[in-house]
């Protein structure tokens, strides 16, 4: 089990199992997935060919140690905090962003080669409790604020990782991708203990993962050593982009 020594913080194996143990009722693995207890039971629920829209993992078939970074919730202050520990260590990363925050902050701070923007809702409404026109009527809205502040994503979360037929038809319709992820860093649950945040991510990594974690939610300080400890592990943070040559791993449950 992985140690980190942080500014005379030094967390122990006795520690890091305490950790674990916390996790593990909030988590759950299915293949080299590691992603919160009830989505895999809500997805397992779903058609699987609606579940199959959307992208989780890249299936590399040679084991290449390749990662993503995507970040949700912004654009947001912490956001900008963010930014230079990515550009410092020349990180690619995809931020989804909610539409109408984008009017209230200074989106040219994440101006970069490195950055993908993706759309994540207008308003995070969870999709599973509206019509399918209300969804793509929120969908169109939202993509209606990327286009006026000239963003022309190409991606597409769901709030809460909620997949429907609604969605499928909205991102069809718009030429959107659907994004989701397999590996939940949990940063939404234990901002107070940013350390297990980065064991979350750094003792879960497995060839073509996508890591999902929120800007509003991840100190610098914390995606700083989580970029050390992936690096350290051999495997290299590659665009978006780069991930969705390969075909997509699922979840055993909807295989």
């Amino acid at each position: 089990m992985i140690k980190f020594k942080q500014k005379g913080c030094k967390l122990n194996s006795r520690f890091l199992l305490i950790i674990l143990t916390l996790t593990i009722s909030f988590c759950a693995y299915a293949e080299d997935f590691f992603l919160y207890s009830k989505y895999i039971p809500y997805l397992s629920k779903k058609d699987p060919q609606i579940v199959k829209s959307f992208y989780f993992k890249a299936n590399t078939n040679t084991n290449k140690k390749i990662i993503a970074l995507t970040f949700d919730d912004g654009p947001s202050e912490n956001g900008y905090t963010l930014v230079p520990v990515l550009k410092k260590y020349k990180v690619p990363a995809t931020f989804f962003w909610i539409a109408n925050r984008i009017p209230k902050y200074e989106i040219n701070r994440y101006n970069s080669e490195l950055f993908i923007i993706g759309v994540h809702t207008y308003s995070h409404l969870n999709y599973d409790k509206l019509t399918e026109k209300e969804i793509l009527n929120d969908v169109e809205k939202a993509l209606d604020i990327f286009h006026e502040n000239n963003l022309n994503p190409k991606y597409f979360r769901p709030a809460y990782g909620i997949v429907n037929q609604g969605i499928v038809k909205a991102l069809r319709k718009n030429h959107l991708k659907g994004i989701l992820w397999s590996i939940d860093s949990m940063d939404w649950k234990y901002f107070e203990n940013q350390q297990i945040i980065i064991q979350n991510v750094v003792n879960h990594l497995s060839p073509g993962s996508i890591i999902l974690m929120h800007e509003t939610r991840t100190k610098p300080e914390t995606l700083e050593i989580i970029i050390k400890e992936i690096t350290k592990q051999g495997y290299k943070i590659v665009p978006l982009t780069e991930i969705l040559k390969y075909p997509s791993k699922y979840p055993n449950d909807v295989n």
